[in-house]
This record gives C-alpha cells, sequence and structure tokens, in this order.
C-alpha cells in the first residue's frame, strides 16, 4: 500500500497538504509514496523526502514511484498539484514517472525547488518514460529543480528527467 493514499471521497475536505513527511520503502500497485486521485494536494517542506519506494505491478498502472496524482472523467472540476523544496531519490516504476507521475491535472500543477536522483522507470519491463517526472496533460510550471543520474530504459523508452505526453505543455 502507498504511504498516503487519499481520493475524491474526502468531501469535507477536496484538497489536502503534506508538509515534511518522509516516505521510504513503501510498496504498492501506483503511487508507492502517496496515492492522489480526484483530489488537490500540496507536498512540501525542507524535510520532505521520497527515497526506494518501489511500484511494481505487471499491468500499465505500475507508475508514480514516489506520487501519482490524477484527475478521472468524472471527477471533480479542477484538481491541482503542487510539490516543493522535495527529495525523490532511488524511487523504481515499472512504466512511467519513477520520481513523480501526474495525469488529467488541470488546475495548477506546479514543482519548484525539487531534486530527483536515481529514479529508474522500465526496470523489469519496457518503460515508457520519465523516470524523474511523467506528466500527461496541464501546463506545468517547473522552476529550481535539478534532476540527476535518472534512467528510463527498455525498449520506447523516453527521457531520463522529464517527460510530457498528450496534450501537456511545460
Amino acid at each position: 500500500y502507498p504511504g498516503i493514499s487519499v481520493d475524491n471521497n474526502c468531501v469535507a475536505a477536496p484538497a489536502s497538504v503534506v508538509t515534511d513527511c518522509v516516505f521510504i520503502e513503501n510498496k504498492s500497485r501506483k503511487g508507492g509514496g502517496i496515492w492522489a486521485q480526484d483530489h488537490s494536494l500540496t507536498v512540501s517542506g525542507s524535510g520532505c523526502k521520497f527515497v526506494s519506494n518501489v511500484v511494481d505491478s505487471a499491468d500499465n498502472l505500475s507508475s508514480g514511484g514516489g506520487l501519482w496524482a490524477t484527475r478521472t472523467t468524472g471527477g471533480p472540476p479542477t484538481v491541482s498539484l503542487t510539490v516543493t523544496d522535495c527529495d525523490f531519490d532511488s524511487n523504481f516504476v515499472r512504466t512511467s514517472g519513477g520520481g513523480v507521475f501526474a495525469i488529467g491535472i488541470n488546475g495548477s500543477l506546479v514543482f519548484e525547488r525539487l531534486l530527483f536522483t536515481r529514479n529508474e522507470a522500465g526496470y523489469g519491463s519496457p518503460g515508457r518514460g520519465g523516470a524523474g517526472i511523467w506528466i500527461d496533460g496541464g501546463s506545468p510550471t517547473i522552476t529550481e529543480c535539478t534532476f540527476t543520474e535518472n534512467v528510463s530504459s527498455g525498449p520506447g523508452a523516453h527521457s531520463g528527467a522529464l517527460y510530457v505526453a498528450g496534450q501537456g505543455t511545460p
């Protein structure tokens, strides 16, 4: 199970804030550290770390080693994701987004002062890409982020650092 799981059932609190938390060696089908579906989320703090989380499933949902966030069809009108001052180190996924996987986020999508080191997408099977961050949809703002030694492997894999798919426009 992921370290934290939030979804649209949180009617009283349509958004969550996670500050200065550490997620180490969690394992899940998607979102090793945090899994957020149809729910706005802010993750921040100089003590915020996602380390050695694993998402290992044989299906195409094996994404988001550190953090997995999505807005689904039929979800709330707007979902936002803001991640600041965090480290993503040595997170592993079979398909996409070793550090962060974000799909369908239609509100603000902000990544600031993040460090992505040694994350991997596609270990053990063909990866799709974005060992650091994988984004599909939305218009991300990416500021003062560092990507070091991130690897996307397997046939057809794209980008060790950042991959923007679909209609995303960085």
